[in-house]
């Protein structure tokens, strides 16, 4: 799908709207995008929406504008993007000393995931997690000693290539409780990937209609997750679940048990294959689909082929900040003073 050219909009915020992206566009590559215009505060994705859109927020109000006016009716996967200023500003995340990180190298241990990171301070403790099938990196978790330490972390290794490796990991605040609690919240059916539910404070587009969750369906579409560790909530089965494609809601159905819906058969029939019997917190899944009749999944005694990384893994390496790809009209930018230099990232 492609969309019509659109004049440039700018507020004078720095809160970013982008729209019609490829939907199977890496959320590292996207930051990185943007990343070297500014150092990113904050990024809500939605790759699965009918015209994927996100929000990206920058440093500044000017790096702001200059990124929408090299990136605005650009092409991107053949795709003429919509880059613009947000109906308002917003702030979405809140700096605490805890960080989750997604797209970490799969050769990357607990050592190399605490030494990168102690270059910005004391880390208190780390915790690498184990790759999700379809992913493209480990995931990881991170816990400085000081809420200062965490913001110079994020700030200098988000949307950064490590040498040798070819996408961009992301780091950002992770989630406090409260704010994971906010984000499950009534349920409006999906389409979101980074584990951002958009509330009545974060700029929304379209504006979807309040709804209650969706109720457990049965059909080629469907599935059912059961031996979930009681502490599993919504978004973490989202975060699950959605890599392998449009996922149309999720519903708990009980401590343990969960229902997942996916906008077409192929889809269910993936995530069925890759993660029956895949262990998560040390226990094995058994994930299974609601539907028996003609062309109902069967689950091959064999482990089944990863599924390939999205087209946007092919990205080229960088020792400190991911160049942006070829696209039309668009003039390569003068790197900004806060992005930092090759030091964080020097040896490895």
């Amino acid at each position: 799908m492609d969309l019509p050219p659109e004049p440039v909009y700018l507020q004078p915020h720095a809160n970013i709207l982008v729209r019609n992206f490829p939907p199977d566009y890496d959320i590292g590559s996207f930051q990185a995008l943007f990343r070297q215009y500014a150092i990113i505060e904050g990024c809500r994705y939605f790759p699965t929406a009918a015209i994927p859109y996100a929000f990206i927020k920058l440093a500044s109000v000017e790096a702001a504008h200059t990124a929408i006016k090299a990136l605005h009716n650009s092409k991107l996967g053949g795709r003429t993007i919509i880059v613009k200023s947000a109906e308002q500003d917003c702030e979405y995340e809140h700096c605490i000393n805890n960080l989750y990180c997604t797209n970490l190298p799969l050769s990357w241990d607990d050592n190399m995931l605490r030494s990168t990171f102690s270059r910005f301070g004391t880390v208190l403790s780390t915790k690498l997690l184990t790759a999700l099938p379809g992913m493209p990196g480990k995931g990881g978790l991170v816990r400085m000693s000081t809420n200062e330490e965490a913001k110079a972390a994020r700030d200098a290794l988000n949307a950064i290539v490590p040498i040798g490796e070819s996408i961009p990991i992301v780091v950002k605040y992770a989630d406090s409780p409260e704010e994971k609690q906010r984000k499950v919240g009534p349920g409006r059916g999906g389409q979101q990937n980074d584990g951002a539910w958009p509330s009545q404070s974060y700029p929304a587009w379209p504006a979807p209609a309040a709804a209650p969750a969706p109720a457990p369906a049965t059909g080629p579409n469907n599935i059912i997750v059961k031996g979930l560790t009681p502490d599993v909530d919504r978004l973490q089965l989202y975060e699950l679940f959605a890599p392998f494609g449009g996922t149309m809601g999720v519903v708990m159905q009980g401590p343990g048990t969960a229902h997942i819906s996916y906008a077409d058969p192929g889809t269910a029939q993936r995530a069925v294959q890759a993660m029956n019997g895949w262990a998560y917190r040390g226990y094995p899944l058994h994930v299974t689909s609601t539907y028996h009749g003609p062309g109902a999944v069967q689950l091959a005694s064999a482990a089944p082929a990863p599924l390939a990384l999205p087209a946007s893994a092919a990205l080229p390496q960088m020792s400190t900040m991911h160049q942006l790809p070829q696209m039309s009209h668009m003039p390569a930018p003068a790197p900004v003073s806060v992005l930092p230099q090759a030091a964080p990232w020097a040896g490895y």
